[in-house]
């Protein structure tokens, strides 16, 4: 790697739009599959999230910084998502995001940024907050212009749709972190820490390609060092270590310390040991894997500086001076910091007998903390509950415009040889209101049979007529919450039957986006069938009136135009309210401008009945 001379002027006349370099391969290029993969990753974190605040391990408030892991989704997503969960109540309330991570291709001298004027995502760009970078490289030594170390680095890009799910399309301030010292990168987050307005992200795996049993021992390690704010963090211990002990600089001077919330490795499967928590074992030591962690940094001080204290700050830096020199080996988080903490007590304190208003003193101030800390597992749980509410109250109303899985479907099943057509939802082909439980067996038993394992019995006779007629399926496989496959069909080609058992062993050994489903995990799957009815075309001329004739929540839509069908299932709407937005997005898909039309562009709708299994 060249190293390159510095620049200290972004130009604007060299501003440009960084296009992404790892979306398709890190993560979903398309726009509704990856924002439906990092609400699931959000949605699953949550509830650790929860778990955490219960044992009263982080804090109700937003936290100033965060460290994430930058690997593929399919490896770290979930630990990123850890981090990020904690910052959804964040949107409006912070206007700059500083990301912080390690340069893989170019390398630099100092801290760079770059011309660019915004970074392109899937899901919208995200403004550069260029102002602040020419504050930075006006009073910050160490930093420097470098557009080539940004155009292929992947550590700050794979952040983005997490930032976009939770803060929004909020101005960033993209850093790539070189050979500089820990002082060096501090001073670039001194320059905005006392701002409340700002917070930081900080991005690092851990470990790279050890045995895995010898991965986890170094990240432990690791972990227990970062926790305990114990400088130098080596690069071989952790990919961005020269970013993250800038962090720590900065946290030894303010007295804060990072929070563990979750670690895993890629050998995990993205299952995420939550702090707290034992790791999930190992499936084969010997695999070669890279290591993951997420920490928060909360720091209720952060509208002052406690710099102009040098007693403090030196006095701060030398005890961490002297931890690092008899500091040994960590074999975890917790027995790291408990032992560093009893080193130091050894040392330092001189043994004494405590007196009775000590002891009325120390348990009054424990007392205090504990209902402290009663109060902010209060406020994360209430903020989860308020969540989902929300998220229920949307749906409710979505299903409210949606005419199916009512009355109206009663009717039918009294008779099951006539089903003709349900006028209110256009379904034709009418299936029971109860088909649910067949349909879903049917798919369960296919990859049941598939996988050699016992398959449940069905009892089918009166289903026998309708199960043959055609009909168009989708079928969705999830497991913790999280998209395991998804396969279907628009056009009706082949029985009912034939169409689930076909689409449920795609979703389940086809689907390129994910590995074929494992034997052990078909208990975890929990399977969706959806019956398209036929879809009809919608007269309409412009995009407008196409927007003005679509019925959110309803609608699955059908763009097409030459060669090119694409199409959006009616739960898009939960992500995609707006008409204009869906439209916007489907022409995305098919690889046209959002505001794109001409007369050769076909719309139809197709409504849908959907079955799925309950929660696991």
């Amino acid at each position: 790697m060249a190293i390159l001379t510095p620049d200290k002027t972004l130009e604007p006349s060299k501003a440009y739009v960084r296009t992404p370099a790892v979306a398709g391969t890190f993560y979903p290029a398309d726009t509704f599959i990856l924002r439906e993969r990092v609400d699931r990753e959000l949605r699953y974190a949550e509830s650790a999230v929860v778990e955490l605040a219960t044992e009263r391990r982080i804090k109700a408030n937003l936290p100033k910084a965060i460290i994430t892991p930058h690997a593929g989704y399919t490896f770290s997503g979930g630990t990123a998502a850890l981090a990020y969960a904690l910052l959804e109540d964040g949107r409006g309330e912070i206007n700059r995001v500083v990301i912080m991570g390690p340069t893989h291709t170019v390398a630099v001298r100092g801290v760079a940024c770059c011309n660019a004027s915004a970074f392109g995502s899937p899901l919208g760009d995200f403004p550069v907050d260029r102002e602040a970078e020419q504050y930075l490289l006006d009073h910050v030594p160490c930093m420097t212009v470098n557009d080539q170390t940004h155009q292929a680095e992947h550590s700050l890009e794979v952040q983005l749709p997490f930032l976009q799910q939770t803060l929004g399309t909020v101005p960033i301030v993209p850093l790539n972190v070189g050979d500089a010292s820990p002082q060096e990168v501090g001073d670039v987050m001194r320059a905005f820490w006392d701002d409340p307005g700002t917070m930081f992200i900080i991005t690092t795996d851990l470990s790279h390609y050890y045995p895995h049993d010898t991965a986890r021992r170094i990240d432990d390690q690791t972990i227990g060092r970062i926790c305990e704010r114990l400088l130098p963090i080596r690069t071989q211990m952790a990919c961005g270590a020269n970013a993250v002990n800038g962090l720590l600089d900065v946290c030894i001077e303010r007295d804060i310390k990072p929070v563990l919330l979750g670690c895993s490795t890629s050998g995990d499967s993205d299952q995420v040991s939550v702090a707290g928590q034992g790791r999930i074992p190992i499936a084969d030591t010997n695999e070669a894997v890279v290591g993951y962690a997420s920490f928060a940094i909360w720091d209720d001080s952060a509208t002052h500086s406690d710099s102009s204290n040098p007693s403090q700050a030196s006095g701060a830096a030398q005890t961490v001076r002297t931890a690092g020199a008899a500091e040994t080996s960590h074999t975890s988080q917790t027995t790291a910091a408990a032992s560093h903490a009893t080193a130091a007590s050894q040392a330092q304190d001189a043994p004494h007998v405590p007196s009775p208003s000590d002891i009325a003193t120390d348990l009054h101030e424990v007392g205090e903390r504990i209902a402290h800390l009663h109060t902010e597992a209060h406020k994360i749980a209430v903020v989860h509950q308020v969540r989902q509410e929300r998220r229920k109250e949307s749906l409710e109303r979505g299903l409210s415009n949606l005419v199916k899985h009512t009355e109206s479907y009663k009717k039918f099943s009294a008779d099951p040889d006539n089903y003709s057509s349900d006028p209110a939802t256009n379904t034709t082909n009418m299936i029971p209101y109860n088909a649910g439980e067949a349909l879903l067996a049917i798919a369960r038993n296919s990859i049941a049979h598939e996988l050699g394992r016992p398959e449940q019995q069905i009892v089918t006779t009166e289903y026998t007529k309708w199960l043959n007629r055609k009909a168009a399926t989708f079928v969705t496989l999830t497991e913790n919450e999280r998209l395991r496959g998804c396969v279907g069909s628009l056009v009706a080609t082949r029985p009912l039957r034939d169409d689930v058992v076909a689409h449920a062993l795609n979703a389940a050994f086809e689907d390129p986006r994910f590995a074929p489903v494992a034997v052990e995990e078909l208990p975890l799957l929990r399977i969706e069938v959806s019956v398209l009815s036929k879809p009809e075309r919608i007269d309409a001329q412009s995009r407008e009136e196409l927007a003005e004739r679509l019925h959110p929540y309803s609608d699955g839509v059908i763009l097409r135009r030459g060669k090119s069908v694409v199409t959006y299932l009616p739960r898009v709407w939960e992500q995609l309210n707006d008409p204009r937005d869906f439209i916007s997005r489907l022409l995305l898909k098919m690889g046209l401008p959002a505001d794109y039309w001409d007369d050769d562009i076909v719309a139809e709708r197709y409504s849908v009945v959907s079955f799925d299994e309950p929660e696991k």
